[in-house]
């Protein structure tokens, strides 16, 4: 009986001390904050300072000393508001944060509401808070002896309000909308972006899209690395070209699996993050220079619950050697993640590069991008990257302008010096072979089509005089066998002897199919995504 009674009242004083830690912020007087709150006014700039420019970073470590410490329903808290007009939202950068258990740190307005404890904030040397709409907050903490607690800067959005784009309702299609087991894979290693700068006079935050990598070195050290555009990272005011402090690097945060779950949900999260960088390669001029590239190792390693992806590269210079389906995966403005897929890639002189050759051209079938879609990754059908996107003119549903994203082959090696290029780091093992750097999937295969044998050869085409829909393949590969098979694993075609090529097929639906094939005595399979013209 003794035991029972002392578990009872443990419990007792457990439920006491969680009900007095509660706080229901709508009870909250306004008059709290009536007297402590601060106001801060935005730059007046000409023009944007890059295309994926967000908004502007404003210093506020003095306001660490001017909380306001009350008492509300017998819970000790610290609270402050903050208002800067004209900003279309709102988040805290904060520095050395640590929250004691049972302890919560409360950043709302009439828009919406984050909650942190010790079990969501970041453990690092910075952290930064999701955007809240609004060009007003309150911040409130739980205070405890044991808190870490030092606020450092404001981020203010100016070109949009975050969150209200989140529901995209135009032609840009969520990255499971598809069924999407051609890039089931390569869509885990597409990250968002916030940089930040604030050297030599800048004071800004951008928004990117970039994607993780693999390395023939990453058994031996799993801080992995990143790529993006230079332009996301690189500033630039008038002819200066300004590279962020490494104070500025160490708040970068790259979110994972940002994705609805379902086409057309509103389930996305950015709970899954990591912040901190430092900078290994990069051109330092925003692409001007024609290679429009930043790589960046991540301070620590990628957990294995965000289920990463370490993207496989293709290096190729020429259009013979990809397949004629290409997709991207990217973050327009910020929001989740979204598939635009092209049939239309070709080696081009980009009007924004001085590199001759330096760009794939791309016009989108179903989709397009945005201001945040920069450094986002195009992959080739057999899901290696292709090249990062620089630039561009679609940013309209049925526009027909084109994209351009820089190879990955200039990214690569094209300049001789090695903070120039990333070969050096990305395949210091030289195991590069015929172009082709493999992906690598902790939890698995490593989803991308094998291009030994020429398989990526074999295509689906449709006759655009004849309608007539066909198997083609190259010249030089020895197929014994062949299936053909829909999403569902219906099969559709199937042959083991006296092929003839090409070989016609009766009407397909768009989608995507599995072909499988013996060559040479040697089983390959390759996913093929068909779309109807």
């Amino acid at each position: 009986m003794r035991r029972f009674y002392f578990l009872f009242f443990v419990l007792y004083l457990y439920q006491a001390k969680s009900q007095q830690n509660q706080i229901d912020l709508k009870q909250i007087d306004d008059s709290f904050y009536k007297n402590n709150s601060f106001y801060f006014s935005l730059p007046q700039r000409n023009k944007d300072i890059s295309v994926g420019y967000l908004g502007e970073i404003i210093k506020i470590e003095h306001l660490n000393q001017k909380f306001f410490r009350t008492d509300i329903n017998g819970v000790k808290v610290e609270l402050m508001a903050i208002k800067v007009p004209k900003a279309k939202g709102l988040a805290i950068y904060f520095k050395n944060i640590s929250l004691a258990n049972g302890s919560k740190l409360y950043i709302y307005n009439q828009n919406d509401t984050l909650e942190y404890s010790s079990k969501n904030i970041y453990k690092g040397e910075y952290f930064s808070t999701q955007f809240v709409d609004g060009d007003n907050i309150k911040i409130l903490l739980i205070e405890n002896p044991k808190n870490i607690f030092q606020l450092n800067e404001l981020s203010a959005a100016v070109t949009q309000s975050v969150n209200k784009f989140k529901k995209s309702v135009d032609c840009q299609v969520d990255v499971n909308c598809y069924d999407p087991i051609i890039w089931k894979s390569q869509k885990r290693a597409v990250v968002k972006i916030i940089t930040k700068n604030t050297n030599q006079g800048l004071s800004v935050t951008s928004l990117c899209s970039g994607v993780v990598i693999n390395s023939t070195d990453y058994a031996n050290n799993k801080r992995p690395y990143i790529l993006t555009a230079d332009h996301c990272h690189t500033g630039k005011i008038g002819a200066l070209y300004i590279s962020p402090k490494k104070e500025d690097m160490a708040a970068y945060k790259f979110i994972f699996n940002y994705e609805k779950s379902k086409c057309n949900t509103d389930d996305q999260s950015e709970d899954q993050y990591i912040i901190g960088a430092d900078i290994i390669a990069n051109e330092g001029k925003t692409g001007d220079d024609g290679v429009d590239f930043a790589l960046f190792r991540l301070k620590d390693e990628i957990p294995d619950k965000f289920n990463p992806y370490y993207a496989g590269i293709n290096i190729t210079d020429n259009t013979s050697n990809i397949t004629k389906l290409n997709y991207c995966i990217h973050h327009p403005r910020g929001i989740d993640k979204k598939v635009s897929i092209t049939n239309f890639i070709q080696s081009s002189l980009d009007p924004i590069s001085k590199t001759k050759n330096s760009t794939w051209k791309v016009k989108w079938k179903n989709s397009y991008t945005k201001e945040g879609s920069s450094g986002a990754p195009i992959f080739d059908e057999d899901g290696y990257l292709l090249g990062l996107l620089t630039g561009g003119s679609a940013s309209n549903c049925n526009d027909n302008l084109s994209d351009y994203f820089i190879k990955m082959k200039y990214i690569w090696s094209y300049y001789n010096d090695d903070k120039k290029r990333i070969d050096k780091y990305i395949d210091k093992n030289n195991e590069i072979k015929n172009n082709v750097l493999k992906a690598f999937d902790p939890n698995g295969d490593d989803g991308t089509n094998d291009k030994e044998d020429n398989i990526h050869s074999i295509k689906i085409l449709k006759n655009k005089y004849s309608g007539i829909i066909q198997l083609v393949k190259g010249d030089n590969l020895d197929i014994r066998a062949i299936s053909l098979w829909d999403i569902k694993g219906r099969l559709i075609f199937k042959k083991d002897s006296e092929l003839s090529f090409p070989i016609r097929l009766n009407y397909l639906t768009s989608g995507i199919y599995v072909i499988k094939v013996n060559i040479k005595g040697k089983y390959h399979t390759k996913k093929i995504l068909y779309l109807q013209d």
